[in-house]
């Protein structure tokens, strides 16, 4: 992942989202900075809240501005892992990151057909072909999408991560990595 510089973060937010940057800040930065024992016991004070930080709470827009001024949080990706992990771990995954077995329920119901965003193109042409619905594949293909393998390069940003979370991660994943044949890399989990 590029360096992290929260200014840069924070003029990508507003660009990006908008109004709404504050709601991702409540949604997965104030949470990931707790789950990792980032905000400090003052933070309120210093942002000029009555109340002690709650990542359960939606605060206004004026708030997480002056938050985002206090804490000035720089998450790494390991920080973001051991989130993700954390609401594993109390059964309460963002729909972001929840498995697709429990989404979709694959072994519950007989699908005729599952594409993947990978392969997304091919996928369709194929099942419009077989229910004869006139398509042109070209029109449906994601031109920033990457190759399969480009995907898979993204297994560089775990480099620096522990071998222990990554294996923890996988637990949570592994069913959908074995129903959709996806293959981790020799010694990931290493």
């Amino acid at each position: 992942m590029n360096p992290h510089t929260p200014r840069t973060e924070a003029r990508i937010h507003k660009k990006v989202a908008g109004s709404y940057w504050f709601e991702r800040f409540h949604q997965f930065w104030l949470p990931a900075l707790f789950a990792n024992n980032m905000v400090p016991a003052n933070a309120h004070i210093k942002a000029g809240m009555k109340s002690p930080l709650d990542p359960s709470v939606l605060y206004s827009e004026e708030e997480y501005e002056r938050l985002y001024h206090v804490l000035k949080p720089k998450v790494t990706f390991v920080h973001f892992l051991k989130y993700v992990l954390k609401t594993f771990k109390e059964g309460k995954p963002d729909a972001h990151w929840k498995p697709y077995h429990v989404n979709c329920c694959p072994c519950s119901f007989d699908y005729d057909y599952i594409t993947k965003i990978e392969t997304l193109s091919d996928d369709l042409e194929y099942v419009f072909k077989k229910l004869g619905i006139p398509a042109n594949p070209d029109v449906s293909k994601n031109k920033r999408r990457k190759s399969v393998d480009e995907i898979y390069s993204y297994f560089r940003y775990y480099r620096g991560v522990p071998s222990t979370l990554k294996r923890e991660i996988y637990q949570y994943l592994k069913l959908d990595i074995d129903l959709f044949g996806y293959e981790l890399p020799k010694n990931f989990l290493n």
